[in-house]
């Protein structure tokens, strides 16, 4: 089917097409094309007046041809400049021609197939502690001067995974020497209290905030890098209550000045865990008046163990 111009016909037969491809070759100055004795007849009706549909004639001019198609003066861009194919040759073009209105950048990197979820390691995500990772790190610690005086560090003992904690102030004599908190009287009778609660030492965890006793004559140490230590067992440990028993450790952990008796069953916040301030053992067996205050407190723990435990 041909084009539907003024002085074409919409539908040529066969031997209209071949004179409409005649005619074609004469414009562009072709001679000595060679035809059949049909095509030289042919030849010899151009010029002529093509019948038009229901009337007159006219004669075929430029519009009455079919004009070949132009070329493309847009090259597809990334083949600008690009060698003609041989002839005789077939050159293949795969894929539709880019749009002249869509730019043609460098190609982008393929994206990934997987859609699910990108698991990421942050660089601060934190190490998971443990206490023997702690008392790795502790070392033999040389960080105060209270190393001059130790046998041993006492470092804490007892469940890991303990629902209460008993923490003093430091070792004794007793304790430095086995390199275990609480021996000695005030370990008895610390452990009288802990049975009385329905619970037995191995229980619960036992630890002090300092971790080297004291030389005697020793002026009053520097508690922060032991008060570091003890904060990371309490995260391991994680329980549900505290029990500081005596002032220094009260104070260490809590940050502030008052004494045990001021402060005693109250409960106050460390970190989100219940703190109960209350009489260390060595101060009971010198004040045995304070037991009945001191068995108040701990039956304030048991009730909040009882119950569930955090704050």
């Amino acid at each position: 089917m041909m084009e539907n111009n003024p002085g074409t016909y919409q539908h040529r037969a066969p031997l209209d097409e071949i004179k409409a491809s005649l005619v074609y070759l004469k414009s562009l100055g072709l001679k000595g094309v060679e035809c059949t004795d049909e095509a030289g007849k042919l030849l010899g009706t151009i010029g002529r007046t093509a019948p038009q549909p229901g009337g007159r004639g006219t004669a075929p001019g430029p519009a009455g041809r079919q004009q070949p198609p132009k070329a493309n003066s847009q090259e597809p861009q990334g083949r600008q400049g690009a060698a003609p194919a041989a002839p005789g040759t077939t050159q293949t073009v795969s894929g539709p021609s880019p749009s002249a209105a869509t730019p043609v950048g460098p190609k982008e990197p393929a994206q990934p197939t997987n859609s699910g979820p990108v698991m990421r390691r942050t660089a601060a995500e934190p190490v998971v502690d443990t206490l023997e990772s702690i008392r790795r790190d502790m070392g033999e610690c040389t960080r105060c001067g209270l190393f001059r005086g130790r046998t041993q560090i006492v470092f804490g003992t007892g469940n890991p995974r303990a629902r209460v904690m008993f923490i003093g102030d430091m070792p004794l004599a007793d304790e430095d020497r086995e390199g275990v908190p609480f021996l000695g009287a005030s370990g008895e009778l610390l452990n009288k209290m802990i049975g009385a609660m329905g619970l037995s030492r191995g229980d619960v965890y036992l630890s002090n905030l300092l971790k080297c006793c004291p030389a005697p004559g020793q002026g009053r140490p520097d508690t922060s890098f032991c008060l570091s230590f003890l904060e990371r067992q309490i995260a391991v440990v994680r329980p549900d209550v505290i029990c500081a028993l005596g002032a220094v450790a009260a104070q260490a952990l809590l940050g502030i000045t008052s004494g045990v008796a001021e402060i005693r069953g109250q409960f106050q916040n460390y970190r989100g865990i219940r703190l109960m301030p209350t009489f260390h053992p060595s101060f009971l067996l010198r004040h045995p008046e304070r037991k009945r205050q001191a068995w108040q407190d701990l039956q304030q723990v048991m009730a909040v163990l009882k119950a569930g435990g955090r704050v």
